[in-house]
């Protein structure tokens, strides 16, 4: 089960494949950015489609805070990273979250990789330290992409929220039992978390659906439709 997600609603996919390549298909015609953790088989897929391509900071985080615990040494390299979290909640709008990445963020940026060079040569090779450091200095461009576009969330922890409920519901009614079941289930899946991240209650939402379909009026989606009824 694939999951593409932000703050207005959530789309599940299902194919019986692991390759990011599939994501060709579902990006085609978006030129917005787009964020994810470190794995190394979305960056052909996304420098193909010439998509922004922006990195999760709390991925980046987990590397050293795993090892913190015998290796005081990441401690303000993990400061640093926590500062921009601090930034980011302390926004109250896109505007303002702009005015604070401009004037602060982007010196937290500048002393996080003043400290990660200092480090580096302190590190042994092939230790879980230099490799946390080499996680973050090879995606550098990836991980300071946020500075310059508010669109961009510092992780892909809304991501990573939606997809636990499809694997929770694997571990809970063991799975769809077939790939159509699959395909049906994130269907509902997108639905569902859609109408919850716009107030929505989902019953009501899909008995609207199917009026709108019965009487061949045109579908809204959980967001344009909650914007209408708000208005």
């Amino acid at each position: 089960m694939w999951v593409i997600s932000n703050r207005c609603g959530s789309y599940y996919f299902f194919k019986p494949t692991r390759s990011a390549k599939l994501l060709t298909e579902k990006l085609r015609g978006y030129n917005g950015p787009v964020v994810t953790d470190g794995l190394e088989t979305y960056n052909g897929v996304l420098a193909e489609t010439k998509i922004p391509h922006a990195y999760c900071w709390a991925h980046a985080r987990r590397e050293f805070f795993k090892i913190e615990s015998h290796d005081p040494s990441v401690t303000p390299i993990l400061d640093q990273i926590d500062k921009l979290f601090e930034i980011e909640r302390r926004a109250k709008d896109f505007s303002e979250l702009k005015v604070l990445r401009g004037q602060e963020s982007a010196q937290v940026i500048q002393d996080l990789k003043r400290l990660l060079l200092e480090e580096y040569p302190k590190s042994r090779d092939g230790s879980q330290k230099r490799k946390a450091i080499q996680y973050i200095s090879k995606r550098w461009p990836g991980f300071e992409l946020f500075l310059n576009d508010t669109r961009i969330p510092l992780s892909n922890n809304e991501a990573e929220r939606t997809i636990r409920h499809a694997v929770m519901g694997r571990k809970n009614y063991y799975g769809a039992g077939s790939h159509s079941g699959a395909e049906t289930a994130a269907t509902l899946f997108t639905i569902i978390e859609s109408c919850k991240k716009n107030d929505i209650d989902p019953r009501t939402y899909l008995l609207r659906v199917l009026t709108w379909l019965t009487e061949g009026d045109e579908i809204e989606t959980p967001l344009s439709y909650a914007r209408r009824i708000r208005q």
